[in-house]
């Protein structure tokens, strides 16, 4: 063989391994898969998703992130070449690599190591709350999810079945595997019985999701003369979670939040692990810790990170000059503060008012290509959203429809809407507009999000301020309205409706008769 051919032939290798991690999703890391034949998992997928839809999508994905990873290197080898070859440049580089230390330094004057921050993690949620009703479950391959899966249990996750995995593919991993429903009220209900112990910790703990939530116990262990270690006092959680709700946490224990984020993973399902809260115990863990294992670090990134030869979080901090040529100035300073493990340390309840956004997808195992069909799940959709929103007391005023096509083509459209709203009818009425524009379509997802959100009772003040100024006043219950011909006439039909007139009535006094008059009298 040649070496052009021998070349192309290691290409093609490079390219099929670069789409089989694509394809292996990105919960391969997840917790209860340390046994898994990774690589043989992996062509397994390879093979199951070959000719489908799904697999000519993560291909065309896998060919742009290829070029991309070229270019990167083309850059770096550029910048290799300068730094030999041309005394400006290595002058730059000088230059550059003092900025770094100085952007460095400045990160470490801000380390905060006075907080004592906990994660806590339930194992495998859904699927728990699933096996707490029917234990027999925990000793099956069980998942929850539809079309794609939203968790499987551990007994399924030795077969490499995972969360994010089209169904199809994990029935061919387990087809013994049994796969149930979401039923999200049940887990609302399971996992507000869970914060109610964790704040007995930390009347201000930050709920991060369904499944999981973020404790500062450093007011705790102060509050009690620190005669339990944090350890004792977190094991003491643990146990305590698992009796009173039947559900398993694992809990990382940290300086700040991405470390606790990291710990808890570090020893699942049903046990803890802490960092040293040290300067130099932070930098010796974080030296060896692969990067995917961080929050914020996914399978493309980490993909990038790899084609620059920086697999863990120390190489990040030995290759930062060729780093700071090669990304953006925010995603740098990003990757210098995973590897130094420094991050925010403040726990809060989430304030709904700094909510970005508010909405809900569905997939479908079965393309859905009839209008009528999508309609109806869009205003499901809806009005799940608009429920939400009503139960945060928000409003909104910018609305996102979601598609994801049978080739697996993700599409969003984005409209403003006229007023601010959580109203259901109004929020469908805009998605209907949007979806509009991509009739005829067969989807796998759809999905509607409400953006620009504000606090309702902020909004209504404000409006009534200033629709006293700009508005017009209904000219029957003489309130002001905002000046939109379609709010205008809604609110006028309501003051008008039946019930509105037999309310009236029956508050104001009978109107008087006047007496008849004939017409002579109007002449005298």
């Amino acid at each position: 063989m040649s070496i052009c051919s021998q070349d192309e032939a290691n290409d093609d290798d490079l390219k099929n391994e670069d789409l089989m991690h694509r394809l292996a999703g990105p919960s391969v890391m997840k917790p209860g898969q340390e046994e898994v034949d990774q690589q043989k998992i992996n062509q397994v997928i390879y093979e199951a998703s070959k000719g489908s839809k799904f697999f000519e999508n993560e291909q065309k994905k896998a060919r742009y992130w290829q070029e991309k990873n070229k270019e990167m290197k083309l850059k770096l080898e550029e910048l290799e070449l300068g730094l030999e070859n041309n005394p400006e440049k290595a002058a730059k580089w000088s230059e550059d690599m003092h900025k770094i230390d100085q952007l460095i330094n400045s990160m470490e004057a801000q380390r905060d190591l006075s907080r004592i921050i906990v994660h806590v993690d339930c194992d495998a949620f859904y699927a728990s709350v699933e096996e707490l009703e029917k234990p027999a479950y925990k000793t099956k391959p069980m998942a929850v999810g539809q079309g794609v899966l939203c968790t499987a249990n551990y007994c399924a996750r030795k077969f490499g079945v995972r969360s994010a995995m089209p169904e199809f593919i994990a029935r061919q991993l387990c087809p013994n595997l049994i796969v149930l429903p979401l039923r999200m009220m049940k887990y609302q209900e399971k996992s507000a019985e869970i914060a109610k112990i964790l704040q007995e910790y930390d009347p201000n703990m930050c709920k991060a999701s369904v499944d999981e939530a973020y404790l500062d116990l450093t007011d705790y262990l102060t509050k009690h003369n620190e005669e339990e270690t944090v350890e004792a006092v977190v094991e003491h959680l643990r146990q305590t979670v698992a009796e009173k709700t039947g559900i398993t946490v694992s809990c990382g224990i940290g300086a700040n939040l991405m470390l606790a984020k990291i710990a808890s993973n570090m020893r699942k399902p049903n046990d803890q692990f802490s960092i040293g809260r040290t300067r130099e115990a932070i930098l010796e863990f974080m030296d060896t810790l692969p990067c995917r294992k961080v929050n914020g670090i996914g399978r493309v990134l980490e993909q990038e990170l790899s084609s620059l030869n920086v697999h863990n979080c120390g190489d990040i901090l030995r290759r930062k000059g060729y780093l700071y040529y090669v990304f953006q100035e925010k995603s740098f300073q990003n990757l210098l503060s995973y590897a130094l493990g420094i991050s925010n340390n403040v726990v809060k309840p989430t304030d709904a008012s700094n909510r970005k956004s508010i909405g809900n997808e569905m997939t479908f195992s079965i393309p859905m290509g009839s209008e009528k069909t999508i309609s109806q799940k869009l205003k499901q959709l809806c009005f799940s959203v608009s429920e939400t929103m009503k139960q945060r007391n928000l409003v909104g005023n910018s609305v996102v429809l979601k598609l994801k096509t049978t080739s697996f083509e993700v599409r969003t459209r984005q409209t403003n809407l006229n007023t601010y709203t959580n109203e259901s009818d109004i929020i469908y009425k805009y998605v209907l507009q949007l979806l509009s524009y991509e009739l005829p379509v067969q989807v796998r997802l759809l999905g509607v999000r409400m953006t620009k959100l504000q606090d309702a009772s902020i909004y209504e003040e404000s409006k009534l301020s200033f629709t006293k100024e700009n508005g017009v006043q209904c000219p029957i219950c003489s309130r002001y309205l905002i000046n939109d011909a379609c709010s205008v006439d809604k609110h006028i039909e309501e003051c008008l409706s039946v019930t509105y007139i037999k309310e009236c009535l029956q508050t104001k006094t009978s109107v008087k008769k006047r007496s008849k008059r004939r017409i002579d009298e109007y002449f005298r």
